[in-house]
């Protein structure tokens, strides 16, 4: 079977290219990358959320949502927060 037949691949690549177009859009309208746009919609009606939980919820890996919050927390649209009980960082 060729690669280019394969569904899943297929679908991921599809995917892939929808969420660079709408990258732009993020980027034009609001001044956000995909990642900062990824972790903003993540966050919303949830609270706090550790690092690997974003890094989950938003198929980003962990040194993504670092840089990303980073990002996002000098455009002051999130606060970090160190939990007390497990020392992970919170957005």
């Amino acid at each position: 079977m060729r690669l280019d037949d394969f569904l899943p691949y297929r679908l991921a690549v599809a995917a892939d290219a929808v969420s660079h177009a709408l990258s732009a859009v993020y980027h034009d309208t609001y001044g956000l990358s995909r990642e900062e746009w990824r972790i903003l919609a993540a966050l919303d009606g949830t609270g706090l959320l550790s690092s690997v939980e974003i890094a989950r919820r938003t198929t980003l890996d962990k040194v993504q949502v670092c840089r990303a919050a980073q990002r996002l927390e000098e455009k002051a649209l999130v606060q970090r927060d160190l939990d007390d009980e497990d020392r992970r960082l919170r957005l």
